[in-house]
């Protein structure tokens, strides 16, 4: 079982989604050859917790340390892969399968207890890097290529691959940077903030230092996705010529998207919206799974959280109960048609810059937000233009899809007003669930909490 997970891979930007960019033909090739999820979605907009979700099967909300208010709320003292929780790798190493972690993000490391499970975990660092063979998705992938080729025959593994190269800089200094024309309706050049985070500006770490248009920012990201998807297209080529290649299911996945001007951020993440949270999630089943599916598209709205208990259902094991996702392994088995989920599952993402959350089902999409309200006051500032207002008012919107909004014209006030509430019930329903299972992970911290933080935090989301 290899797992594939690609950071900042905007899924709307693949060719196998139909973008309109043949940035993914390798991809496009697996896909032919598995499952395509078409609306899946990341519970989070940014690493950490979405690695979390990908390898517990749980909100990321479990993953939160309790911290006091006044406390500095650093990302490694802020989360932690908690050891009670479910994992993924664990579970697999219970099947008898061998298990490792190739990686080349810091943030993703021991230090937050992402080792859990793994029996080798390559964290590629910066002092590792000697020449362009060991940097990015080529360095990462041939360390796992090396792993795998000194297993004894016949042991069953667990890979689980982290590529980090669209976080980077991506720029023209290659074949890859220049395969793509900017588009001419983003010839404008947006302004460059000082800060980390910022809106409505590009932030100074991605700014590459040149007065350059938001369309060759498109354009070097588009490259680099393409030079991604030709280094998974040799690693896949490789696969193919191995014997045990009819025992292999591979997954390809994004954590999270990224944005080039959407609800104001500029070549960044941290929104919940389409951009920042749709994502990748394509499953090729092993050729030994007599009625694995093929060229299959699923449209149903499905979850990151999703992927662990699907793949511990694809090889055998019941998954734990504790996981908040369901399987979908019954999509990657031909002979029971089309999976079918219940119309009115939706799913859930939170821990976006601005305090808030959303829900989205095949009916529709709902978000709310205190705009006011976020981890870092620069970020706030940037998002008003300068002071805060007096008394600031939580941003809501909901959204019929498909037939849904279709007859929307038909809808009365109250309807839409019903459809709201019943949204925003859903989600407090979902973070209470979230909160008391973090609260059995990380009970000695809660426990030190002042009295009227502990009321707080079991109330997840605010009263509307």
């Amino acid at each position: 079982m290899l797992v594939i997970v690609i950071d900042e891979l905007r899924a709307d930007h693949t060719s196998l989604l139909g973008y309109d960019r043949e940035t993914t033909p390798n991809l496009a090739a697996l896909a032919r050859e598995g499952v395509v999820f078409e609306r899946a979605f990341s519970p989070a907009p940014w690493d950490v917790p979405a690695h979390v979700a990908l390898l517990s099967g749980c909100d990321p909300t479990i993953a939160e340390r309790y911290l006091p208010a006044s406390a500095p709320r650093p990302v490694s003292l802020r989360w932690r892969f908690p050891a009670g929780a479910p994992s993924l790798p664990e579970e697999m190493l219970r099947s008898g399968r061998t298990t490792a972690a190739f990686s080349d993000s810091l943030l993703l490391g021991p230090t937050l207890g992402f080792q859990r499970g793994f029996e080798t975990f390559d964290l590629l660092e910066s002092r590792d890097v000697r020449g362009p063979d060991d940097f990015g998705a080529v360095g990462v992938l041939a360390r796992f290529r090396r792993w795998l080729s000194e297993l004894p025959e016949g042991q069953g593994w667990f890979a689980y691959v982290q590529l980090g190269d669209l976080t980077r800089e991506w720029s023209s200094n290659d074949e890859w940077g220049r395969r793509f024309e900017p588009r001419a309706e983003l010839d404008f050049a947006p302004p460059v903030s000082d800060s980390f985070e910022t809106f409505f500006a590009i932030p100074r770490p991605r700014w590459i230092g040149a007065y350059c248009t938001l369309g060759e920012y498109e354009s070097y990201y588009d490259g680099a996705l393409a030079r991604v998807d030709d280094a998974l297209g040799k690693l896949f080529a490789q696969l193919r010529t191995r014997p045990d290649f009819a025992e292999l299911s591979i997954v390809v996945v994004s954590s999270h998207g990224f944005s080039f001007g959407e609800d104001g951020l500029v070549l960044d993440h941290g929104q919940l919206n389409d951009a920042d949270l749709r994502a990748l999630f394509v499953v090729r089943p092993a050729d030994r799974l007599a009625r694995a599916a093929r060229g299959v598209r699923v449209p149903s709205t499905i979850s990151l959280l999703d992927l662990a208990p699907t793949l511990l259902e694809l090889v055998g094991q019941t998954p734990p109960a504790a996981m908040h996702g369901s399987s979908l392994a019954a999509a990657l088995d031909a002979a029971h048609g089309t999976l079918t989920l219940p119309p009115e599952r939706r799913v859930f993402a939170r821990f976006a810059r601005l305090d808030g959350f959303a829900v989205r089902s095949d009916q529709s999409e709902y978000r709310w937000l205190r705009t006011w309200r976020s981890d870092r006051g620069y970020s706030q500032r940037a998002w008003f233009g300068g002071k805060f207002p007096q008394a600031p008012r939580p941003f809501e919107e909901w959204r019929p899809r498909g037939a849904h909004a279709a007859a929307d014209g038909a809808r009365s006030s109250d309807a839409d007003s019903a459809a709201r509430n019943a949204e925003y019930e859903a989600a407090r329903v979902w973070y209470e669930r979230a909160e008391r299972d973090r609260r059995t992970y990380w009970a000695e911290d809660f426990e030190q909490l002042p009295e009227a933080e502990r009321a707080a935090a079991q109330a997840p989301v605010p009263a509307r």
